[in-house]
């Protein structure tokens, strides 16, 4: 009696543990799933914070590289003087913010994408001389262990969004758009001088003309 007791009880004991550690397992992969999630939505907002930044560090650098950072002397005499007339540089930039920010996604990724993701850079006018890079990724993604979530309620394939945003550097462009801004009304200060001179020396010469008149 006592050898079959504790064979029963040898059983028994197995079995609860075999229990615990499926539990224990399911928890495990529910953690890392969720685990998996807040990563990939950090690195959403990271690469469109990122693209923002490094893209409007090197807006008017058109030859700059985007991954390294490093602007030369040739980058900077190649900036076109009239850069902000028409719309070529705003279509480079677009094209260099996407490349980047879609070679940051495939390289920092952990999850599956289920399709392209979605990247749109514009660069809206604040005010005189001054604008910023907004960067818009929307990227659509199947989560590791995502049939753990969906146990859950939760849906194992998320879309992220996310917006970042820069102020865009360009020095050059700034002083110049501020030294016009204070050079244009002391110009039109000078015509006013000038004018009020000639009416005067034509005032001059309408008293003189009245007295032999």
């Amino acid at each position: 009696m006592k050898k079959r007791w504790r064979r029963e009880e040898t059983g028994s004991l197995m079995l609860d543990g075999m229990i615990a550690m499926l539990l224990t397992i399911m928890v495990l992969v529910f953690l890392m799933s969720i685990g998996f999630l807040f990563y990939q939505q950090w690195t959403v907002s990271l690469v469109a914070n990122d693209t923002a930044a490094r893209l409007a560090q090197r807006y008017p650098y058109l030859t700059a590289d985007m991954t390294s950072g490093y602007v030369s002397e040739e980058d900077v005499s190649d900036i076109p003087l009239m850069r902000y007339f028409g719309d070529s540089l705003a279509v480079e930039n677009e094209e260099r913010g996407e490349v980047f920010a879609s070679l940051c996604l495939s390289q920092s990724s952990l999850a599956t994408p289920v399709s392209q993701p979605s990247i749109s850079v514009s660069v809206p006018y604040d005010s005189l001389g001054r604008r910023h890079v907004e960067v818009l990724v929307t990227a659509e993604y199947e989560i590791p262990f995502g049939g753990a979530l969906e146990y859950f309620g939760l849906d194992g394939t998320l879309t992220y969004h996310a917006t970042g945003r820069a102020p865009c550097i360009d020095l050059l462009d700034y002083i110049t758009t501020v030294e016009a801004a204070v050079d244009i009304p002391n110009l039109f200060s000078g015509m006013s001088k000038f004018e009020s001179a000639i009416e005067s020396i034509v005032g001059a010469v309408r008293a003189v003309a009245d007295l032999f008149g």
